[in-house]
This record gives structure tokens, C-alpha cells and sequence, in this order.
């Protein structure tokens, strides 16, 4: 899967109705290739797009406007949730004389 594709699976615009190719092209390249980052910023543009141009439906002698976001930012806020508790690993060369990595283990919660 390419990185565009993963942005479009994170934020949902599968079929390119809010965000072009190019458009997420330049939102991976500002994010330094951070899927992750790409997916937030693609996010809160889809969010500005509805939220500066709400629907409007007329039936009868209502007339209705919204702007159904809502999932939207619970989406964009658990994109930022994933992002704040990634866990990093850090890389550690030679043993130590260790015949095990528990004492390494210990650090990270690991038993």
C-alpha cells in the first residue's frame, strides 16, 4: 500500500471526493513522509472544506443546513491520540556479557 493510500484509509476519502493525489502528495512531503502527520493534516483540511460549506437540503417548507463533522473530529482526535502514544524502541548493539535482555525488558514494562 502506498503512503497516499494510507493517508485515504486513515482519513477515509477513499475515492479522492475531498482530497486530491496531489494534495496529499505535498501534505507527505511537508510531513517529512509521516503517514501519520499527513493523515492529521489531511484531516483538518477535510474538516475546514465542510465546515466553510455546510449542506443545505430543502423538503417541504423546511429548509435544513449542517455540518456533520462530528466523526470527522473524533477521527482527527484519535489520529492525534495514536501519534502522542507511539512507542519508540530504542536500538541497542552488543550484549554486555548479558545472557538475557531482561534487566532491558524491566525498563519498558516488560516482564
Amino acid at each position: 500500500m502506498t503512503p497516499i493510500e494510507q493517508v485515504r484509509l486513515n482519513i477515509g476519502d477513499l475515492d479522492g471526493d475531498y482530497l486530491q493525489d496531489t494534495v496529499l502528495e505535498w501534505l507527505l512531503e511537508q510531513a517529512g513522509n509521516s503517514v501519520q502527520e499527513a493523515s492529521i493534516e489531511a484531516l483538518e483540511t477535510i474538516l475546514n472544506q465542510i465546515a466553510l460549506n455546510p449542506q443545505r437540503e430543502k423538503s417541504g417548507g423546511f429548509e435544513v443546513w449542517s455540518q456533520n463533522i462530528k466523526a470527522l473530529e473524533r477521527r482527527l482526535e484519535s489520529l492525534k491520540k495514536r501519534k502522542k502514544t507511539k512507542r519508540l524502541v530504542p536500538m541497542v548493539f552488543g550484549t554486555g556479557g548479558r545472557s538475557d535482555w531482561k534487566d532491558i525488558d524491566s525498563i519498558f514494562g516488560e516482564r
